[in-house]
């Protein structure tokens, strides 16, 4: 599997982007965005440890709760924000931070 990866000037030092290929069909990426268990492989940062509750795949209005580390432990909640089958999927916590992942083929 071929990936390449890039950083994105978005233009506001509050929003932080990148742009990745992946040589996989777009579902099957989809698919591991969609469920919260898979989220501790997908984080590159690695503070993502485990999921505590939530649905096995994600849509709209769902919440999630994650276990996370960095330096203590602590638990996050999400909640879906947006979502587009196989093409657009984010989530964003208390904090106000979004994780947005769009997928183009």
């Amino acid at each position: 599997m071929e990936i390449r990866a890039e950083i994105v000037d978005t233009g506001n030092p509050k929003k932080k982007a990148a742009s990745i290929i992946v040589n996989a069909p777009i579902t099957q990426i989809f698919d591991l965005l969609a469920k919260p268990s898979m989220h501790p492989i997908i984080d590159g940062s690695n503070p993502v440890k485990s999921v505590i509750e939530g649905p096995e795949r994600l849509t709209l209005g769902d919440k999630f709760s994650m276990n996370m580390r960095i330096g203590i432990k602590y638990r996050i909640t999400n909640k879906v924000v947006e979502f587009k089958e196989d093409e657009l999927i984010a989530w964003q916590h208390l904090g106000r931070w979004i994780w947005r992942y769009e997928l183009k083929e």
